[in-house]
């Protein structure tokens, strides 16, 4: 009897201990999902790879919501007719009749508007996600490109596709020289498909003179940027309705003129001399134009003499329209300086020639060779990042930038052994961190490091990753935050 009561309360203290250790396992599985869940929010620029973390899945992930790249769009309006296109970038789209059908293969007959957007600078392609390296037997090449692109369909807001018997014909302006393999990036099965050789086609800039004159316009609309209307001290404003104003006849109708302080002597202005505003003290209040437009010249005589530099303060409503005109005027320089910056960036005199590829499908493509870095020095790369928890760099992708800026991967945790650097090149490493944080290790860095770097071959060397005061919160802050890197 006392071993059967035994023998029960064994099989119930371990039913126990069961239970407890499966409630500790599904607690410990909702932290790590938790913490994996993070990872694309909180942590910009973090793993390249799939949900399960498979290496040899590469994956877009996209530091900011906002487009990257240089985007260009083209409506054709027949597709059952032959289509032929140059973008202002240069590049030529040239579309065969019936090119197209919906998802489910049905010819299109509606218009159609293409998507065609490009990733050139170090900047673009970090903000794209797009990874730059592929898998080879479970190892990652490094790609080295000459242009990428994204091109996309649709027509009356639905996704199209590409016809099997067809291909659409890119003809992308670059100035980049040599022989580069034309790579489609597959999202199904996370990799790049090499598509073979691409052509090059040479002095194809049929109109240069007419870019240098685009140039040569933007530059001087682009010369001095808009000035915001100034917002108006109230305790620098003057009102009158008994002044002098024989010498300005166009406000002589105004029964009563409100001035504002012009000058920069804060000595002289109204809110450091109140007494002025006091009655009956002036026996003679005279306005007078000066040489600068808009700026008149108040002048005060009584037992003492003041004088200033005033203007017209505006009402409320003339206030609005200014600032509404100052706003489109804004809007109007950015849109110039960004259409300045793209020819400038597409060297105008040296992009004279275009690689041709046949795409047959929608998607990311890419003009790319392998790198190949005989005289590179290996290392086992660590990162440090002075002020930040050791958590962060585990989940932080330190992008590395070569050869030209024409190499940008993205390096995870698990590559940083693999690392491997020519001395000879232009290298600089971001790393994006959280809060839009952005850590460097300059060109400028490298070059002092070489040494021990070299010294160091095959062994583990610590970069010393430099943590900004600025945020990268966008493509163009990024960009700016690269320019200081080539320092």
């Amino acid at each position: 009897m006392l071993k059967t009561y035994y023998f029960s309360f064994v099989v119930l203290l371990c039913m126990c201990c069961f239970a407890c250790e499966t409630e500790k396992n599904t607690a410990d599985l909702s932290t790590t999902t938790a913490i994996n869940d993070t990872n694309d929010t909180d942590i910009a620029g973090t793993s390249q790879y799939n949900d399960n973390q498979n290496p040899n899945v590469l994956r877009i992930n996209r530091p900011y919501e906002q487009p990257a790249g240089k985007g260009e769009q083209v409506t054709i309006k027949n597709p059952s007719k032959a289509f032929t296109q140059e973008l202002p970038s240069g590049t030529i789209l040239s579309v065969p009749a019936n090119a197209f059908v919906t998802m489910d293969g049905k010819p299109v007959t509606t218009p159609v508007k293409i998507d065609f957007t490009s990733y050139n600078s170090p900047a673009e392609i970090i903000a794209s996600g797009i990874p730059m390296k592929v898998v080879e037997d479970g190892e990652h090449a490094w790609m080295q490109t000459a242009g990428m692109f994204q091109i996309n369909g649709t027509t009356n807001g639905e996704n199209i596709k590409i016809a099997d018997d067809k291909s659409v014909d890119i003809a992308y302006a670059s100035s980049e020289t040599g022989d580069f393999d034309a790579w489609y990036f597959d999202e199904a099965k996370g990799n790049w498909i090499n598509q073979g050789a691409t052509e090059i086609v040479t002095n194809v800039n049929t109109n240069p003179a007419k870019n240098y004159k685009e140039v040569e316009r933007l530059t001087q609309l682009t010369a001095t940027p808009p000035v915001a209307p100034a917002s108006v001290n109230e305790n620098n404003k003057l009102v009158f309705t008994d002044l002098n104003l024989d010498k300005v006849p166009d406000l002589q109708n105004k029964k009563e003129v409100i001035l504002s302080y012009a000058g920069s002597d804060s000595k002289l202005s109204p809110e450091n001399n109140k007494w002025i505003k006091q009655s009956n003290i002036w026996h003679k209040k005279v306005l007078e134009p000066t040489n600068e437009k808009g700026v008149y010249q108040l002048t005060l005589l009584g037992n003492k003499s003041y004088q200033i530099p005033v203007r017209l303060a505006l009402t409320e409503k003339e206030m609005a329209r200014v600032k509404a005109n100052f706003q489109a005027n804004l809007a109007e320089y950015k849109a110039n300086k960004s259409l300045l910056a793209n020819l400038t960036k597409n060297k105008l005199d040296q992009a004279q020639l275009r690689r041709n590829m046949n795409v047959k499908f929608m998607g990311i493509h890419n003009y790319d060779i392998l790198v190949k870095m005989k005289e590179s020095i290996p290392l086992m790369a660590n990162f440090k990042f002075e002020g930040l928890p050791s958590k962060v760099k585990e989940m932080t992708t330190i992008y590395y930038i070569t050869k030209n800026e024409k190499v940008v991967v993205g390096l995870n945790q698990r590559d940083w052994k693999k690392f491997r650097f020519d001395p000879k090149d232009d290298n600089k490493l971001i790393a994006l961190l959280p809060d839009n944080k952005v850590a460097m290790f300059t060109e400028t860095d490298f070059k002092s490091a070489e040494n021990k770097m070299v010294g160091a071959k095959g062994q583990e060397f610590v970069f010393d990753m430099t943590v900004t005061d600025e945020t990268a919160d966008s493509m163009e802050d990024l960009d700016g935050l690269i320019e200081r890197a080539r320092l």
